[in-house]
């Protein structure tokens, strides 16, 4: 009979993530290790050696460490860290250090981890201690219970600096007692959606909706309803690799939500928080000066941009000058403040565009930490300051909502800059998110499932911007009065059917419309073949 060890190595362990795991963090190959380490929100570059870590730096080779990486979120890391934890049962102990979010409800992975592994989990799946968050259905309560209690967690998250609490990680990789395993190997497999993958013609999507939530319904519906099987990247011989739904291009578009006075009560399955959304709009999207666990801001790429300028700039004065380097100076740009001067100048200026992408840092180094948002492109039109991002890959499950509440607040911002200046008020208008690679992950998809079948309801159609149709029976064929809210804007006659494909050509977009058109046409259609009256919105026709 095979021995333990040998059973665990044939696993190839990690059982789930593994890629993800090896690419990010640092997974050692031998089954007989019995440590772990998470370090939250943490960079790799700032914990592991072979990441870029100078100084004093985990010891990623102990004898001990069978793995270490990033814990971002309950809801998409616990879930496989009980999986992997649970197929190998040498690990006893977890230590956890770095940073975490703690004001983003959704990203307060340590909450949760402490939750689990020092009270387990109640009746209803919901971790002791963070009752917001529910471990998968596909691991049985009874058997986390006694996980929580076979492994220990040593946390090490408030124990002085960072560098202080690596030291300390690196002094328990040799003291902690080595136990032994006390289990065998249990498989776990989480949860899958039971949804199919609906044909798709290929192309973009567009959505819209008055608020985040609302819209990001929408998203999530068509990603699970028509994107297809993908990777995040190409996955090492003989793994599977990270599956998504993916999308390309989908567009999003939100009308009017208020990041100062979000309507969140609408929408609890957002797991968000004002709180959350004015932390994140401050310091991630509007400060020059990223938080320190970050791997990147999208407001130190915006306002403080590094590049190299020639004589010819108008920038050159501003320039450090670069040492034994003549004709190029190196300077920082606020692309923010340099967009609202510019708008302010020249208000239909169609030049300003805020980039986050620097191909030295990001195409040429191979990076796996680009920015995903990467440019911003604010438009003035009808009276509103639009603004239009592109992602270049967008995790629209649990990354979506948040930065588009931050983009409407880097859109409110830069509107009340301009107003303020110009002396005139000019309101933020539509904000149009473009996802080049909209994807869910896997991790997500049965609780996608579950949110959209609690949520994602049908309503009908009372205000399209495209105009409303009145319809009237005028013998065998029917007249059409289209109304927008100047008033008629036409008007036209002809039996059901040829009305059907006229206003199908150039008539609403919303689908909800289309649907209440066709029907009450069908009526139209049906009443005049049996020698009925056709009234509007009757559904009883009088004879």
């Amino acid at each position: 009979m095979k021995d333990l060890a040998e059973r665990v190595r044939e696993l190839r362990w990690p059982v789930v993530m593994g890629a993800r795991l090896r690419t990010e963090g640092v997974v050692r190959d031998d089954p007989t290790a019995d440590i772990g380490v998470v370090y939250f929100w943490t960079q790799a570059g700032k914990i592991l050696a072979s990441h870029g870590a100078e100084g004093n730096a985990l010891k990623e080779n102990h004898p001990r460490l069978s793995v270490a990486s990033n814990l971002y979120s309950a809801r998409s890391g616990l879930n496989p860290m009980i999986v992997n934890v649970a197929a190998n049962p040498y690990i006893r102990h977890i230590i956890c250090l770095g940073t975490e979010l703690k004001k983003d409800p959704k990203s307060n992975s340590g909450r949760s981890l402490r939750g689990y592994f020092q009270n387990g989990v109640d009746d209803e799946r919901r971790i002791i201690g963070n009752e917001e968050f529910g471990i998968d259905g596909g691991i049985p309560v009874e058997f986390a219970n006694m996980l929580s209690m076979d492994v220990a967690l040593h946390d090490l998250s408030e124990k002085g600096s960072l560098s202080e609490q690596i030291a300390r990680a690196n002094q328990l990789l040799d003291d902690i007692p080595h136990e032994g395993p006390s289990r065998d190997i249990t498989m776990l497999e989480l949860s899958k959606p039971k949804s199919s993958i609906m044909p798709f013609e290929g192309g973009s999507i567009v959505v819209k909706g008055d608020t985040v939530g609302a819209t990001w319904l929408q998203v999530v519906d068509q990603i699970m309803r028509y994107g297809g099987l993908s990777l995040m990247e190409e996955a090492p011989k003989g793994e599977e690799g990270r599956k998504v739904r993916e999308l390309n291009s989908l567009v999003a578009i939100i009308l009017e939500e208020d990041p100062d006075s979000p309507k969140l009560e609408r929408y609890p399955f957002l797991n968000l928080n004002e709180e959350a959304i004015r932390e994140y709009i401050a310091t991630q999207i509007l400060s020059s000066n990223p938080p320190p666990e970050m791997k990147y801001a999208y407001g130190g790429k915006m306002r403080a941009y590094k590049s190299l300028v020639t004589e010819e700039s108008t920038r050159w004065k501003d320039g450090e000058k670069i040492m034994e380097v003549e004709g190029v100076r190196r300077v920082v740009i606020d692309q923010v403040q340099e967009a609202i001067d510019v708008l302010v100048r020249d208000l239909y200026s169609k030049n300003v565009v805020i980039s986050t992408w620097n191909p030295a840092l990001e195409l040429t180094a191979k990076r796996d930490s680009s920015p995903c948002a990467v440019t911003v492109h604010p438009l003035y039109k009808d009276g509103r300051l639009n603004i239009n991002v592109t992602f270049r890959s967008h995790d629209m499950y649990e990354g979506w909502p948040m930065n588009a509440f931050g983009f409407l607040g880097l859109q409110k911002f830069m509107a009340e800059g301009v107003s303020k200046v110009r002396g005139e008020k000019i309101p933020p208008g539509m904000l149009t998110l473009t996802s080049e690679s909209a994807q869910i992950y896997e991790k997500n998809w049965v609780d996608a499932e579950r949110v959209l079948e609690g949520h994602h309801k049908f309503y009908p159609c009372f205000d399209d911007p495209r105009g409303h149709y009145i319809f009237a029976q005028e013998g065998d064929i029917v007249r059409v009065e289209h109304h927008a809210l100047e008033g008629k804007i036409d008007e036209f006659s002809g039996t059901p059917r040829k009305l059907r494909d006229r206003i199908a050509l150039h008539g609403p977009n919303d689908p909800a419309h289309m649907a209440y058109i066709g029907w009450e046409l069908a009526k139209a259609d049906h009443a005049i073949r049996r020698g009925e009256r056709y009234v509007q919105d009757k559904d009883e026709m009088d004879k």
